[in-house]
């Protein structure tokens, strides 16, 4: 990585949201003990000059209190240390927000991306590129991503005939899901293409959504499979692929932790790593450079461009560090763009 060290801003929904087992957590840990200054900032706290210069009010993270995400989500709770800092070419900003769990605020976060192109435009690094993120900020990008040998028969509607019809022709079992939804939230399976069941679970959904309808895959009742990809391949270290499995509850369907699901260990068969590494690559080109993508037996079913997760369980399971490597990669690509810049 180099001696350069980079302010690396991390922003996110709200700061006093972040907990010890999130990826963000560990990724926040990864870069202050390995000497990075590390500022925290949520999707409120950015301005934009009118010559573009973009700056943030952002709570530093102490390096002391890398040791354990525990630790350092703690020094959060307590840090009283906010300071404005302009956004410039040694910086990072690591855009690790949901905007699907933030509804209410999606103003918020489509502003965001914003001023996330400002910065970008003046140097900074931006990881997940903002324009890559705004294309894939709904399962309607899955469309036009997946080749369609890999992707479950889908149809994006907010019409409980076409629900009911497209479940009769793929043989009566389909999954409905939020546009934009996370964590499982409205998903549900319907067994019979009939109208009033479709109907149903669209209302919850069309309030201020449209519906993803899949396939049901007969796999899935063994759970989903996760496997996250950095900067167009599948993320691996020391032979470990970054990858786990996600069980569903009993009497559930779903394969969501939050939703009641497990995390266990995965096995990556390798035409998943065939595909993923293909995805990964048409995601790089879309600026998407850290991405989870979801496999129901080897069929992708969801990308995740958005706050990808996963990564304790990874660790834990395989014995390994990925977030440092994520840091590394962010670290490498700020140094990319700052040599443009120059040129």
């Amino acid at each position: 990585m180099g001696a350069r060290r980079h302010r690396i801003v991390f922003v996110v929904n709200e700061v006093m949201e972040i907990a010890a087992t999130q990826t963000t957590a560990m990724l926040m840990r990864s870069a202050a003990a390995a000497g990075h200054p590390v500022l925290v900032a949520g999707v409120l706290d950015l301005s934009a000059r009118g010559d573009g210069l973009v700056s943030v009010t952002a709570s530093d993270v102490d390096g002391a209190c890398a040791g354990t995400c525990a630790e350092l989500v703690a020094a959060l709770g307590a840090a009283s240390r906010h300071r404005r800092i302009e956004l410039s070419s040694r910086d990072i900003v690591m855009l690790r927000t949901n905007p699907a769990r933030d509804r209410a605020r999606a103003w918020a976060h489509e502003l965001l991306l914003g001023f996330a192109r400002l910065a970008q435009e003046r140097g900074t690094c931006v990881i997940n590129d903002p324009d890559g993120l705004a294309r894939s900020s709904s399962k309607l990008f899955l469309l036009s991503l997946l080749p369609r040998e890999l992707a479950p028969a889908s149809l994006v509607t907010r019409s409980a005939a076409d629900v009911a019809a497209f479940a009769a022709a793929v043989g009566g079992a389909v999954v409905v899901k939020p546009a934009r939804g996370t964590r499982g939230r409205n998903v549900q399976l319907l067994r019979a293409p009939d109208i009033a069941p479709a109907r149903a679970a669209l209302a919850p959904i069309a309030v201020d959504d449209y519906a993803l309808v899949q396939e049901y895959l007969p796999q899935a009742v063994d759970g989903d499979v996760r496997v996250v990809v950095l900067d167009g391949a599948v993320l691996e270290v020391a032979g470990r692929v970054a990858a786990i499995r996600r069980i569903p509850a009993p009497g559930d369907f779903r394969s969501n932790l939050h939703a009641g699901g497990t995390a266990a260990p995965a096995t990556v068969s390798g035409a998943m790593r065939q595909a993923a590494n293909a995805i990964a690559q048409k995601l790089q080109n879309e600026g998407v450079y850290l991405a989870g993508i979801d496999f129901v037996g080897e069929k992708v079913v969801e990308v995740n461009t958005f706050s990808t997760g996963g990564l304790r369980d990874a660790e834990r399971f395989c014995g390994v560090d990925f977030c440092s490597g994520i840091i590394a990669a962010a670290v490498r690509r700020a140094e990319e763009v700052r040599s443009r810049c120059k040129v």
